[in-house]
């Protein structure tokens, strides 16, 4: 059998007792050697964890950061689009592809001619029937 002995002072109010221990077994025997060397019977929550939940030293969490997403409108109307030239970055459909544009894998509109950005704006409707007023981007030629 295992014992497991130390030097301890409890929040009981116990001061400088020898503690005795089996491995494995929940209660703890205290001697006192100071007074009548009356045996004593503890419990874990008397004693107290002295293990931490984390370490003490300076370990953090944080200090991870993503590059920003650079979304918006690049051209604005009237000004001038060649070939390739990125109009609007955006998530999703926030405006339409018109024409002289087309619509990327991520929802970027770009010319796919050289023109003159025009923004205007179409009334759709849905597949339900229900009718909304959408943004549509275009590239009209000079």
């Amino acid at each position: 059998m295992m014992f497991l002995a130390g030097r301890f002072s409890s929040r009981a109010g116990l001061t400088s007792v020898t503690i005795f221990a089996i491995i494995g077994e929940v209660s703890l025997v205290a001697i006192c050697p100071y007074g009548s060397g009356v045996l004593w019977k503890l419990s874990k929550r008397m004693i107290g964890s002295s293990m931490a939940h984390t370490k003490a030293i300076g370990t953090t969490r944080n200090g991870r950061d993503s590059q920003p997403s650079y979304l918006g409108v690049k051209l604005s109307s009237g000004q001038t689009a060649k070939t390739g030239n990125i109009i609007i970055r955006q998530r999703g459909t926030s405006f339409l592809p018109g024409t002289g544009v087309s619509l990327g894998k991520d929802y970027t509109i770009y010319a796919m001619m050289p023109g003159i950005v025009k923004f205007t704006t179409k009334r759709k409707t849905g597949f339900n029937g229900d009718r909304r007023v959408v943004k549509v981007v275009s590239v009209v030629p000079n």
